[in-house]
């Protein structure tokens, strides 16, 4: 039986009293004018270079760099980007955000030498630091800047990609991302925001999610203008970037970033693409259940269904209020440590939450740490079991990144690759404590719901890394590529994972307009990296409770090495060759344990 929880205190906007009065409060332009002088003495300091001459004038300087970071928190700017998350039509938060942002990054080039100088050391050099006693805790953060050293440009020229990042990449992604949040579709007779339409229409009877998703995909049609302008713009400035920095394939750089080894990465992508048909067996199944559920002679079902509920019981479509919803996370994070419960039932008693979908917020969910600052997690909160397990993903990140920062600033941050990891396996511990209360009905409906999750955190997002990278080799090789085009091409790439069960016509391709994964390249491989990971860690804590306590010790081990290092400290060794092969014949057999029941 879970044990009670308390959910008596629960606000469901973000609270930022602790942060900013508003978006007008002077204090966010002084902060950013005493991060400006922090920034210059810093770099006055050390600006004769000479911190690398010798261990102890580098670990001097590495602990002052440490203070220097935890001092120049970018909280201003986190600040009116959360802001901007809720109200992504306002002009004066972006005209703010655009302008303080500038100031930031002038700001920052003045410190911008350090790491490169530390980067370009000789490699005797390094490798005497990487050996150095003294410098014993900064010697995964030396290695890293090491390995990017063989990337990164001159300093001038570090600075010149800096400066256009902004007006190359990121306005680029805003201006797509705001347009879209102020788009509406109309639906009986009533204007819904797209954010709104997305979210509930996987759950409409059948003849009416059809008519909706036929209506949004058009509206998406219509303004797929833009995201064709966008996409090609930062892909090209992409291109540019990584030729300048000699990475030859376009998700190297990605995957240096997040830490992660290239050619296991590319055996996770090899290995996924060639189980494909895992995930066709499974849209067969859905087909067949859903046409069974829905009393339809139909053979196939359509995009219109693809994250529809597969569930029969009657529960399948209950609606789950959030309070419920609180209770079912707390409950089952208490089953496996106290802390983890404490920390989620803070988030709603702070108002670090924000719960429910509105015109001109942000679609999707997040969870948003960073330095000297308390987390927040923005929801689209619709009442439904899979908005619960949003919740309990979402607060996987936010326990892992408030763990972290028992780290100290230097490595309180984390890859994303790690970050999936955490968020998924608490996903799990809910899926898990909903199972032992569930009659034989639903545990059939919740079983078939896993599989479906794990096919889309896998092979739909895996077929998006194959996306990503024909777009890419298509607009080096044009030098444009057309709405159509991309369109075209990512109707193919969603065919590729679900298989002859989902019929997908040419409109369905225009979902890429929206799909912000694509514009933070090649990101989505982590989803799957994640997911296999995080359920070998659920395995080993099912077999044991006490490895809860490596539980947190992953959760506490940040960014102070790498992800095959962190996991392997605790017994979970990614680097075997058939490590995802093996979670790969896990989800299969448990997708023909489910097909048994059906």
């Amino acid at each position: 039986m879970l044990k009670s929880a308390n959910m008596t205190n629960i606000k469901t906007t973000w609270n930022f009293s602790k942060l900013y009065k508003d978006i007008d409060d002077k204090k966010i332009e002084l902060d950013i004018k005493n991060i400006d002088k922090l920034f210059k003495a810093f770099a006055k300091k050390y600006e004769d270079r000479k911190f690398i001459k010798s261990s102890k004038s580098l670990l001097e300087a590495l602990n002052d760099y440490n203070i220097l970071s935890k001092n120049t928190s970018s909280k201003p700017l986190w600040y009116l980007g959360l802001q901007q998350a809720l109200n992504s039509s306002n002009n004066d938060i972006q005209a703010k955000l655009t302008k303080l942002s500038n100031d930031y990054l002038k700001s920052y080039k003045h410190i911008l030498f350090f790491t490169l100088v530390i980067s370009k050391v000789e490699t005797k050099t390094q490798v005497k630091y990487l050996n150095d006693k003294a410098l014993k805790k900064y010697h995964y953060y030396l290695k890293v800047l090491f390995d990017q050293g063989k990337h990164t440009l001159s300093e001038n020229e570090e600075k010149i990609l800096t400066d256009k990042a902004q007006v190359a990449h990121t306005a680029w992604e805003e201006m797509n991302d705001r347009y879209i949040n102020q788009q509406t579709v109309k639906f009986k007779n009533k204007d819904m925001s797209l954010s709104e339409a997305m979210s509930i229409k996987a759950d409409l009877p059948r003849k009416d999610r059809r008519v909706l998703h036929k209506a949004v995909m058009e509206k998406y049609k219509e303004i797929s203008f833009v995201a064709e302008g966008e996409l090609n713009a930062v892909i090209q400035n992409k291109r540019i970037d990584d030729e300048l920095r000699g990475f030859t394939k376009p998700y190297e750089a990605t995957i240096m970033g997040y830490e992660n080894d290239l050619k296991s990465i590319e055996g996770l992508v090899d290995i996924v693409t060639k189980n494909n048909h895992i995930s066709h067996d499974f849209f067969k199944l859905k087909a067949r259940v859903l046409n069974k559920k829905e009393k339809s002679d139909d053979k196939n079902i359509t995009m219109a269904d693809l994250g529809t509920s597969v569930s029969t019981a009657k529960t399948g479509g209950k609606k789950i209020d959030f309070k419920d919803a609180c209770k079912m996370v707390s409950e089952s994070f208490l089953e496996i440590d106290k802390e983890f419960s404490d920390i989620f039932e803070s988030y709603l008693a702070s108002g670090q939450i924000d719960v429910y979908p509105k015109l001109g917020k942000r679609t999707g969910a997040f969870c948003s740490p960073n330095t000297e600052v308390p987390t927040y997690v923005m929801l689209n909160y619709a009442d439904k079991l899979s908005d619960v397990s949003t919740l309990a993903h979402e607060m996987g990140h936010a326990i892992h990144s408030d763990l972290a920062k028992t780290q100290g600033t230097i490595y309180e941050g984390y890859t994303i690759s790690v970050a999936e990891v955490a968020s998924t396996f608490f996903e799990n511990v809910l899926f898990d404590n909903l199972l032992k209360v569930a009659s034989p009905e639903e545990k059939k409906d919740l079983l078939i719901n896993k599989v479906q999750h794990n096919i889309f955190t896998i092979f739909a997002q895996i077929a998006y890394f194959q996306y990503e990278k024909n777009i890419h080799k298509a607009i080096r090789e044009k030098g444009f590529v057309s709405r159509e085009e991309l369109a075209s091409m990512f109707a193919d790439c969603r065919r590729s994972y679900v298989g002859d069960a989902l019929q997908v016509v040419p409109d369905d391709g225009y979902a890429y307009v929206y799909i912000s994964h694509f514009r933070s390249f090649f990101y989505v491989y982590t989803y799957a990296y994640g997911q296999i990971i995080a359920n070998a860690l659920y395995e080993e804590y099912k077999k044991d409770k006490k490895f809860s306590e490596k539980i947190k010790i992953f959760l506490k081990t940040g960014g102070s090495m790498s992800p095959e290092d962190t996991f392997k400290t605790i017994g979970i060794d990614t680097s075997r060759p058939d490590f995802f092969k093996k979670g790969l014949e896990k989800i299969e057999k448990d997708l023909r344990e489910v097909e048994a029941m059906f």
